[in-house]
């Protein structure tokens, strides 16, 4: 079930998540489609979408860096990714499709380091299932701290990367990103 862009606006680095088994990030040049083949390989077609909307569209704000994309399920729109940034430095991401009455409707803030890890977050909302999620990632005086509903701790900033439970598509991509960053291209999760 690809994600396509339905509206591009300039954003430095912009990332393209598809569902499935493949979830990358790069850096597009606007107008067009990102698609998996039955080989995994990506490829781009002119964007278009359907005539017919089956899901509620997301509140967000629209301004110049918000990217939107349409999520398809049997080659029909079933929802939407909305992301924009705000001025200091944190992403919001609101993620939401319908798939016979079931999926998500997430909603996430993300703040990463200079190193792309996560130094704050926030995911609210529900999942598949339509259970009540809730996670958060935050500095707490010198400590990084975590709480998902299976687990919490601690840990000094900087030594690992949080991906939660209930991901939306740009996680990957954001964890791509601080891979690319590290010399090694290793992070401890």
């Amino acid at each position: 079930m690809p994600l396509l862009p339905v509206r591009h606006m300039p954003l430095p680095v912009r990332p393209i998540a598809l569902l499935g088994i493949l979830l990358a990030a790069c850096r597009s040049s606007g107008g067009g489609t990102v698609e998996t083949t039955e080989a995994g390989r990506i490829r781009t077609a002119p964007a278009a979408l359907p005539a017919r909307e089956t899901a509620p569209a997301l509140e967000a704000p629209t301004t110049g860096d918000t990217v939107e994309y349409a999520v398809l399920m049997a080659g029909r729109t079933a929802g939407r990714l909305r992301q924009w940034p705000d001025s200091g430095g944190t992403v919001t991401t609101s993620y939401a499709y319908n798939d016979r009455g079931r999926g998500p409707s997430l909603t996430q803030t993300l703040k990463v380091d200079k190193a792309g890890l996560p130094v704050g977050m926030q995911l609210r909302g529900v999942n598949y299932l339509k259970v009540s999620v809730r996670e958060m990632v935050q500095i707490a005086g010198p400590l990084l701290t975590w709480r998902n509903e299976a687990a919490a701790g601690r840990t000094a900033p900087g030594t690992g990367y949080y991906l939660p439970i209930e991901t939306v598509p740009t996680d990957v991509a954001t964890l791509a990103k601080a891979l690319l960053l590290t010399r090694t291209k290793t992070i401890a999760l």
